[in-house]
């Protein structure tokens, strides 16, 4: 059954094409926005609900959407994609729905509320300070798919996404750029949030970049996120395994011993968990790397070798508009539960605590060079001694990987094209300069 009506029609329709493969796919869709823009601000409750159908045989392949219901079929484009490979069916394991699934929306009150209290807690922090862009959207979706391979099933989730640019005035300006992620919009803390980021304002207020220098480093999750999506390449696809050879070191690791990497997209109240991928196939976890030494990349179904083992689902589609691509889940590495961030920053003698990246990580793995845009504190005895702005923290891409010496216990996840999770980590071997290198 479609969510709605059968598909004996649409089957029908199909296969008198001469398709002998098809998938459908229909989501519904809720969502409550919370808009700040300027001073300006705009809600908005939006109810969608959409359609996709992939079609073929082993000549060429169509691939059509639209809204309502389920597919109406009266329209075919003609089919001159790649062939069509759908994978067949595979018993999904039980699973058990989150129980916050069932949280309501936030009412239109709650969420005004929350950015007054964002707003004011920012003024009385940062008097300076304003808020000049926000984006708050809480939203819930129903997707089912059904194949002509016998793939049937279903996935409900609920995520809430935050987006705020803030900005200091004064003698020495300053911006800050803030993404947050939570299972419900109620989840998130605007008072604990506004002081971050008058934190970050200030310290980039008053910061200098150091011209050059090593040191022992701790990073924050907010880095190390940027870090670990360059790193990409190196964990998904069929390329990854040959990038994989050429960073291991004597020992064949390809990072430190303290560094496991893992997808799993049934992760225990991971925000995008669920039992199917968007083609069906059953999710699971994965090892990628474990304790430095990888273990095979993330591929999708179609992608894996016949000796790889069982098909594992981590094939993405993030609204019905889109055709499945392999992508991470939940893909993070591993905290270390008995580790405390405070312990990582009281153990550095002479270095830096880097707190905020000021953009995307530039990663080389043709010359094994990496650079990305940090702000932090300088660190002396375990204490912040001055803010550093403007820096760029710069290095091999190996010596970051066999550089990390422990991982806090603070999983953070960031939704950048799926989940990407990683806690505090401490690292040698990379410096500080105040331009890129």
């Amino acid at each position: 059954m479609w969510m709605n009506g059968d598909r004996s029609e649409i089957e029908k329709r199909l296969r008198e094409r001469g398709f002998d493969e098809f998938e459908v796919y229909c989501k519904l869709g809720r969502s409550r926005s919370f808009v700040v823009n300027q001073g300006n601000r705009l809600f908005a409750g939006r109810e969608e609900k959409g359609w996709a159908v992939r079609a073929g045989n082993r000549r060429a392949s169509l691939f059509v959407c639209g809204t309502g219901e389920e597919p109406m079929g009266e329209e075919w484009p003609e089919a001159d994609g790649q062939p069509l490979r759908l994978p067949g069916p595979v018993d999904v394991p039980p699973w058990q729905e989150p129980g916050t699934l069932a949280e309501p929306l936030l009412a239109e009150n709650e969420g005004w509320s929350m950015v007054e209290t964002f707003v004011a807690t920012l003024a009385s922090e940062l008097p300076a300070a304003s808020l000049t862009r926000l984006k708050l959207e809480d939203g819930e979706s129903e997707a089912r798919i059904e194949s002509s391979k016998g793939v049937a099933g279903e996935v409900r989730q609920r995520i809430a996404t935050l987006h705020l640019e803030a900005a200091l005035s004064g003698p020495r300006p300053s911006a800050a750029v803030f993404d947050l992620c939570r299972r419900a919009g109620r989840q998130v803390d605007p008072v604990a949030l506004a002081r971050r980021i008058a934190d970050l304002l200030a310290v980039r207020r008053d910061g200098e970049a150091p011209p050059r220098d090593r040191g022992d480093l701790v990073l924050a999750p907010a880095v190390v996120v940027r870090l670990l999506a360059g790193l990409m390449p190196l964990l998904v696809g069929t390329d990854a395994a040959s990038l994989a050879r050429r960073l291991r070191d004597r020992s064949n690791r390809v990072a430190g011993r303290g560094v496991s990497i893992i997808d799993d997209g049934r992760l225990a109240e991971g925000l995008a968990a669920a039992p199917i991928d968007g083609e069906g196939v059953p999710t699971a976890r994965l090892t990628l790397v474990h304790e430095g030494t990888f273990e095979r990349p993330l591929l999708a179904w179609w992608q894996e070798p016949s000796t790889q083992g069982p098909r594992v689902g981590c094939s993405q589609r993030q609204s019905w508009r889109d055709v499945p691509r392999p992508g991470p889940s939940h893909l993070f590495i591993e905290p270390d539960a008995g580790c405390a961030v405070g312990d990582l920053i009281a153990s550095v003698a002479r270095g830096y605590y880097l707190i905020e990246a000021g953009g995307a990580a530039t990663m080389d793995f043709a010359n094994d060079r990496l650079q990305v845009p940090v702000d932090g504190l300088a660190l002396e005895q375990g204490r912040a001694v001055r803010p550093v702005a403007n820096a760029w923290l710069v290095g091999s891409i190996s010596g970051l990987l066999h550089g990390i010496e422990a991982c806090g216990r603070d999983l953070t996840f960031f939704a950048w094209g799926g989940l990407l999770g990683t806690p505090t980590i401490r690292v040698v071997g990379l410096e500080l300069r105040d331009q890129p290198g």
